[in-house]
């Protein structure tokens, strides 16, 4: 599809999808730039910028971003006409659905680049709330991940979204199981909760017989859950009704269940 691909932010979470995407696309060179969050909301953006400005500017047809900040995007809309270049969007359209700023940048974005959706579903949720020039879909990579040994009594809870009450429900709901969330909260004692930063994600994933994804994935993919297909006999327990229904015709191998919260 394309020659060259950038990545003008390169967040750690991202790194198997690029991976992979650039396998699957064929892309013959690769380029990223960091931007980093920790160095403050206004550095962060402006280094975002640069970054999308420099690597626009080299690009030419058929090139692709593996992911795009809305700010600066929107920016460049102003700077640089449409020269054929793809755009995957990761949270973007959840962003700009949720929020009137994102939503007016969004909204710009759509009209004057090339858009890339992972997901059929999210395509046209896109193109329901926004106008496009054109847009495609290509399909989430599954990330395969090296399954240890279930260990039964091994449950994970995706952070993301989460409330503390949603997590206390799940513990005692396993009440005989190891629940581990990536999330702190301030819960007090929880005698079967592990809480906080996972060091080797894939290999805690790959020990778990069930996955929690519990919020709304109306207008985003969850990447844990095409890490979560690979493992063999996992249960995945979904609280979002529409991306349970998506994702049961989608994956037969794998055993969704809807869990409302």
């Amino acid at each position: 599809m394309s020659k060259f691909c950038f990545d003008p932010i390169v967040e750690y979470g991202h790194r198997e999808f690029n991976s992979l995407f650039i396998e699957e696309m064929s892309f013959s060179n690769f380029f990223q730039r960091k931007a980093n969050s920790k160095n403050g909301y206004f550095r962060f953006h402006f280094q975002s910028f640069v970054n999308h400005y420099n690597f626009f500017r080299e690009s030419k047809k058929d090139d692709c971003f593996l992911i795009f900040n809305n700010m600066s995007l929107f920016l460049l809309t102003f700077v640089f006409k449409d020269r054929g270049v793809w755009f995957v969007v990761h949270n973007n359209l959840d962003f700009a659905v949720r929020g009137r700023l994102h939503r007016i940048m969004y909204k710009r974005i759509a009209k004057k680049y090339r858009l890339i959706y992972l997901e059929d579903r999210l395509k046209k949720q896109g193109e329901e709330f926004f106008s496009h020039k054109k847009s495609i879909v290509v399909r989430h990579p599954k990330i395969v991940i090296n399954a240890k040994d279930i260990n039964k009594d091994n449950i994970f809870v995706s952070g993301r979204n989460l409330t503390k009450e949603q997590l206390i429900k799940v513990c005692k709901s396993n009440e005989r199981s190891n629940i581990i969330c990536n999330q702190n909260f301030e819960l007090g004692y929880v005698k079967n909760l592990e809480m906080g930063y996972i060091k080797d994600f894939d290999g805690m994933l790959s020990t778990c017989s069930k996955i929690y994804i519990i919020g709304n994935y109306k207008y985003r993919a969850s990447g844990i859950l095409y890490k979560a297909i690979s493992i063999p006999n996992i249960e995945v327990v979904l609280s979002d009704k529409t991306y349970f229904r998506e994702v049961s015709r989608n994956f037969k191998e794998v055993k969704c269940t809807y869990e409302e919260f």
